[in-house]
C-alpha cells in the first residue's frame, strides 16, 4: 500500500532527524535498554570467547558480572549505576583486591555496551577504584631457595615447567602459550621467544 509506505517513510525520516540532533538516542541503545541484562552479557562473552579469550578467564567474567546482576536486582541496562555498585560494594566482605577485580570486570563490560553503541555512557567512569596496596589478605613473595627444592622433589611431570618459569621468570599465560616452534635449542645459548601480550 502506497499511503502506508509513505508513513512508514516519513516516521523513519523523523526517527533518523531526531536522533541527529538529540531528541531521542540512536534505536540500537533504545532497543538495549530494555532487552534482558543476561542477553547482553551472553553477548559480551561470546564476542570475548570469538576474540580468543581463554575458557577460564570466560567463566570468570560471567561469574562476576551474573553475581553483580543477581545480588544488585539488575534487570536491565538502565538498572546498573554507579550508586547501586557502590551500595553492593560497601556491604561485601571480600578482600579489596577481589572487589577490585568486580569493578575491573564491570568496566571492561560497560565499556563494550559504550563501544557497541548499545549504552550511550558508563555509569562506571565517576566509580573510584579501590586501593589494593597495603591491604592484600596474601603477601606475594618469592619462594625460597629451600621452598624450591621442595617443591621440584614433589613435582613428577611438572617439574620441568616449574623450572622454566624459575629461570625465565615468565608468567603461567606466556608458559602455556609457547609452541614448539618458540623452542631454539641451536647456537650457543638456548631461546624462548615470548608472545606480546596486552
Amino acid at each position: 500500500d502506497k499511503q502506508v509506505a509513505e508513513r512508514k517513510a516519513d516516521e523513519f525520516l523523523r526517527e533518523l532527524q531526531q536522533e541527529e540532533v538529540g531528541i531521542i538516542p540512536p534505536r540500537i541503545q533504545r532497543e538495549a535498554v530494555h532487552r534482558d541484562l543476561g542477553e547482553h552479557i551472553e553477548d559480551y562473552v561470546a564476542d570475548l570467547r570469538a576474540s580468543g579469550r581463554d575458557f577460564d578467564y570466560l567463566q570468570i567474567v560471567e561469574l562476576r558480572l551474573g553475581k553483580l546482576k543477581r545480588e544488585c536486582h539488575w534487570q536491565t541496562l538502565r538498572d546498573i549505576t554507579a550508586d547501586s555498585f557502590q551500595e553492593w560494594r560497601s556491604r561485601q566482605q571480600l578482600a579489596a583486591k577481589t572487589l577490585k577485580q568486580y569493578f575491573d570486570t564491570l568496566n571492561s563490560f560497560m565499556k563494550w555496551l559504550v563501544r557497541n553503541g548499545r549504552a550511550a555512557v558508563n555509569p562506571m567512569d565517576g566509580v573510584t577504584r579501590i586501593k589494593t596496596r597495603g591491604k592484600e589478605v596474601r603477601q606475594r613473595r618469592a619462594f625460597t631457595v629451600e621452598e624450591m627444592e621442595r617443591l621440584l622433589k614433589v613435582a613428577g611431570p611438572r617439574r620441568l615447567g616449574y623450572l622454566t618459569a624459575v629461570y625465565t621468570a615468565l608468567r603461567r599465560g606466556e608458559l602455556a602459550a609457547l609452541e614448539w616452534g618458540d623452542i631454539h635449542l641451536n647456537g650457543a645459548y638456548p631461546e624462548l621467544c615470548v608472545r606480546v601480550t596486552t
